[in-house]
């Protein structure tokens, strides 16, 4: 028997020198269920006369974080007596143990294991001298492991158990070393794989990239941020929806050319589908010409669409207000004529609280 014990403990080593890292396993936050067999083997002074038979155990666990974790575990351990004419009784340890468990390499596919703890023990069929036969006593555990995952959820290990197993006082005690192959299930918390991205929600059959409860063909802003409340054009109160109005202008000139009016129809047809949204329409420049001028002919600019946006379309003036920001606020380069065309522009910012 302790032959076998030996030869089983040996292949701990062969295993943990052949295991190489693959993907990693986080199982933090993790349940595990499990349980393990193998042998048990007297080892040091132990209490006379016992000789190892074989052993069984369950457990619960749950990890803390990579590294560190808990388990709770119930052990039998099956023993011979030999000599002393006491072949009539078999004696069995029942041990129960809470223990702190150690991983190094915890995110790899196999870790190595230091695992210490301490519970209770009964041995029971030890003794003719009492007519209940059993002890109850202390028990100290310390466990070196190696730990293969088959799966993100399916755990496979061989485990080197160390128990001092106190019977009955007066320094008696039976010392074993139970070498066990084990499998280990685990369930909730992360499992282990990376996170696929959740497909896009739908609403009612249309696509709601971001969840807002606006669908992505009239939500104007389809990346608004998780779990903030939106409006009903889907954007949150920290989002400003711009529109830009591809308007050109004569130089110098602050005249609405009649050929830009489609532009500006879709600002009317926003205002006019939400009717409590206000907008601001914002004059801007290049930096061609003195500041001063500039700042003059964008604010023109931008007043003469607010106008138009009134007249033309019959939006509320209390909705509208108007702004020249000159060459303040570029978006290209004023040193090129592309930027510089950019630059040159009226857009209309349109804010309003998130409401959903």
């Amino acid at each position: 028997m302790r032959q076998l014990g030996l030869a089983l403990l040996s292949s701990l080593f062969i295993f943990t020198s052949a295991m190489a890292a693959d993907e990693k396993y986080d199982l933090t936050h993790r349940f595990g269920v499990g349980g393990g067999l193998g042998v048990t083997s007297p080892v040091g002074r132990s209490h006379s006369g016992f000789d190892g038979n074989f052993t069984g155990g369950l457990w619960a666990r749950y990890h803390l974080d990579p590294r560190l974790g808990l388990e709770l575990a119930y052990t039998r351990m099956t023993f011979d007596f030999k000599g002393l004419n006491l072949n009539d009784l078999d004696p069995t340890a029942d041990v129960v143990d809470l223990s702190i468990a150690y991983r190094a390499w915890p995110k790899e596919q196999w870790h190595m294991l230091v695992q210490l703890g301490m519970g209770y023990v009964r041995f029971s069929d030890i003794s003719q001298s009492r007519p209940t036969k059993n002890f109850d006593d202390l028990a100290l555990k310390a466990r070196l492991g190696a730990e293969y995952m088959l799966s993100p959820n399916i755990m496979l290990a061989i485990h080197a158990d160390y128990f001092r197993l106190s019977v009955g006082g007066n320094n008696n005690r039976v010392e074993t070393l139970n070498p066990n192959l084990a499998l280990t299930y685990y369930f909730g918390g992360g499992s282990g794989e990376p996170k696929k991205e959740d497909p896009p929600k739908t609403l009612q059959g249309k696509v709601d990239t971001d969840g807002d409860s606006v669908s992505d063909d009239i939500d104007k802003c389809p990346a608004s941020p998780a779990n903030q409340p939106v409006n009903e054009f889907g954007c949150a109160k920290t989002e400003k929806l711009e529109f830009t109005l591809n308007i050109q202008f004569a130089n110098g000139s602050s005249k609405i050319d009649e050929a830009f009016s489609p532009d500006l129809q879709k600002l009317a047809d926003f205002l006019i589908k939400y009717p409590s949204v206000k907008a601001e329409i914002e004059g801007h420049t290049d930096n061609t010409g003195s500041e001063k001028f500039n700042y003059a002919i964008s604010t023109k600019r931008a007043e003469s669409v607010r106008k138009y946006m009134i007249e033309k379309f019959k939006i509320d003036q209390a909705r509208l207000t108007s702004k020249g920001f000159g060459p303040s606020q570029p978006v290209g380069d004023n040193g090129t004529p592309e930027g510089r065309s950019k630059n040159r522009r009226v857009v209309a910012h349109v804010q309003a609280e998130g409401k959903r």
